[in-house]
């Protein structure tokens, strides 16, 4: 019973069970209940080449426009996760790697569900706290976990087969794995297509290896090299002498890859654009629809929706 005892601070207090009561409350507002999914954009079975990951987010409650720059802040920080990768075989983690490049699309109208596609080695560092990453290339049958590590959320299984390479598979990744911590040919795929030794080691790929899963990168990453250096060069300017042969290499190597595959979509919109300036708008538009159907939640895609009612203000 409550005593009506004033407390020494001069504050009325609630009664004790009122207090657990109004405090399990809080807490369960405060339960985040997003969840995460994972599935591989292509088949199960790799020879240690890079993996493509469709991480899916349901969030608690729809993301929403707000009223003021800070609470939009706080709403568009919702799809920014720090998600890592988990190899695990017999249920144990055997190494983790971050996943980086993603973004998250809306699925649907509701705001609620998205889905970000990651293209990503396996890696691991030989000596714990250093810089030096290796590639895990150990042949056998796995698990792959994305965990949100801020929110403490973790995604079921997703199996995944590693079968190793041999032959002039072999030869090809050793060559695909170049740079001094070994991590230049992923940078080269994500965005930085610069590095001179990644540049020389992946023509001798394309040339030597085209048909193994690392030639096929590699052909994929010098024709969006090409596209880069061409519009340093040109901009939009040179017509089809200069723009032709861009566009034509970089379809035909975006179709070595799997339609998931975020590097094919990239190649896939820059060859529209090298068509386009090559003044093919009929092809233009129909590489831009065909990125559109095969890729409808890619971050591409609403770049391509753009450049589809340019080329219609271009060429009705």
């Amino acid at each position: 019973m409550h005593s009506g005892r004033q407390p020494q601070d001069g504050y009325e207090r609630a009664p004790v069970g009122v207090v657990a009561i109004l405090c399990l409350c809080s807490s369960v507002t405060r339960v985040i209940a997003d969840s995460i999914t994972v599935t591989l954009a292509h088949n199960e079975v790799l020879q240690c080449e890079p993996v493509v990951l469709n991480v899916g987010l349901q969030l608690d409650e729809p993301l929403r426009d707000a009223g003021d720059p800070a609470s939009q802040i706080a709403q568009d920080a919702r799809l920014r996760r720090k998600l890592r990768g988990r190899l695990q075989r017999d249920g144990a983690d055997v190494c983790s790697f971050p996943l980086l490049g993603g973004e998250f699309i809306a699925c649907d109208q509701s705001r609620q569900r998205f889905q970000a596609t990651f293209v990503t080695m396996i890696t691991y560092r030989p000596v714990p706290k250093e810089r030096q990453h290796r590639y895990w290339d150990e042949p056998g049958h796995y698990s792959l976990v994305v965990s949100d590590v801020e929110h403490d959320l973790n995604s079921g299984n997703a199996r995944l087969t590693i079968a190793g390479a041999s032959g002039s598979a072999a030869d090809a990744k050793r060559l695909f794995q170049v740079g001094e911590a070994q991590v230049a040919a992923m940078q080269m795929i994500l965005e930085h297509r610069g590095d001179t030794e990644t540049i020389g080691a992946f023509e001798r790929l394309a040339e030597l290896y085209p048909e193994t899963p690392y030639g096929k990168y590699a052909q994929v990453c010098l024709s969006l090299r090409t596209w880069e250096q061409t519009s340093e060069t040109h901009g939009s300017k040179g017509g089809d002498a200069v723009w032709n042969p861009v566009a034509s290499k970089l379809i035909a190597s975006a179709r070595l890859l799997d339609v998931g595959n975020p590097l094919r979509q990239e190649a896939m919109l820059q060859g529209a654009r090298a068509q386009g300036y090559a003044g093919a708008y009929g092809q233009a538009r129909d590489t831009l629809n065909a990125l559109r159907e095969q890729a409808p939640l890619s971050k591409y895609a609403p770049i391509a929706t753009q450049a589809i009612e340019e080329l219609s203000r271009l060429a009705p």
